[in-house]
């Protein structure tokens, strides 16, 4: 019996989980062609002339590429994101534009990262991509605007 017992416990412990994480992270169920119109819409978006759809969508790179890496190639994003880090005049966008070739990852982002970046620029990086993760724990970011 008291096996049993456990067995329940942790099939409700379990699936508690499962619950959480489905609630945490509400895109986790959509289809492929979801994502692929999610892909375009950051390549398009990164390119805004208006400073905080910039700034959104390096946030909502950090947050896809930490909790949906499986679910879309955020490869395309890595040349628009070298050109914000060097040319973006806000200064927080090229630090934001730094934490998402972190955040991604991958051949090209990597290679231009040990080339370019210094370990104090590289921590800094780090910092933002933190500082992005918790703003989104707390719900006080959400990736926004995706509805494609």
């Amino acid at each position: 019996m008291k096996r049993f017992a456990t067995a329940v416990l942790a099939l409700v412990v379990a699936l508690s989980f499962s619950i959480e994480a489905q609630a945490q992270h509400p895109y986790a169920n959509s289809g492929p062609e979801w994502w692929a119109k999610v892909e375009l819409q950051l390549a398009h978006s990164l390119q805004s002339e208006l400073p905080q759809v910039r700034e959104q969508q390096l946030k909502n790179i950090i947050i896809l590429a930490t909790y949906y890496r499986d679910k879309l190639d955020l490869e395309s994003a890595v040349v628009p994101l070298i050109s914000i880090y060097k040319r973006d005049k806000v200064m927080q966008h090229r630090e934001m534009a730094l934490a998402c070739l972190q955040s991604i990852g991958g051949v090209r982002a990597s290679e231009f990262l040990a080339s370019r970046v210094s370990p104090e620029e590289s921590d800094a990086g780090r910092a933002s991509i933190r500082a992005v993760l918790q703003e989104y724990a707390e719900g006080s970011v959400e990736p926004v605007a995706l509805q494609p």
